[in-house]
């Protein structure tokens, strides 16, 4: 009877171990998609002088998918031509992007919820009514959660909403799709 009591305590011990373990990871994850990340500056320099200009704007995501998909985008649009801006959001940047003929804005997807930072630039954002302004979301589930996207700012001009998986063929996704954006 003894035993069965240590063994009792033992479980209990070690599922309340496992919960507390999962809030400091959730609460870890949400303060990530949730804080800005600061000026982060890349600039891929056009072929030429009169290169047209793309910027990518992505909150970045835990481990580091989000990233390297706002890289793939950037590389694909600076392979087509485009002079590409990569940055985070937040005060260090410009809310004027008048001078983009393409906008990428992204977030990874946690909680069924986008970045809240990428929420508010995205509210004090100005930009040429000939922007191509696309969306973009990744994540790992197939579920298509693109319908999350419906209550971001400025949602009925977007020229597109894409999810790109957080995983290799989601990277050569994100790459060929912006190589074939068509001004």
């Amino acid at each position: 009877m003894k035993k069965l009591k240590i063994v009792g305590i033992t479980v209990g011990a070690v599922i309340v171990i496992v919960i507390i373990a999962m809030i400091i990871l959730v609460i870890s994850i949400e303060n990530k998609i949730n804080s800005p990340q600061g000026d982060a500056e890349v600039i891929l320099l056009g072929t030429h002088s009169n290169s047209k200009k793309a910027i990518v704007v992505f909150q970045p995501s835990m481990f580091g998918n989000t990233n390297t998909i706002a890289g793939e985008i950037g590389r694909g649009l600076n392979e087509s031509g485009y002079e590409v801006t990569i940055n985070h959001p937040g005060e260090h940047l410009s809310a004027d992007l008048s001078s983009y003929e393409v906008i990428f804005f992204g977030s990874p997807i946690y909680a069924g919820q986008i970045s809240s930072v990428l929420k508010e630039y995205m509210q004090e954002v100005s930009f040429s009514d000939n922007s191509k302004v696309i969306l973009f979301i990744t994540g790992l589930l197939e579920e298509n959660e693109l319908y999350r996207m419906d209550d971001i700012p400025q949602n009925d001009i977007l020229y597109a909403k894409v999810k790109f998986f957080a995983n290799e063929s989601g990277f050569i996704d994100a790459f060929y799709y912006a190589n074939n954006i068509e001004y």
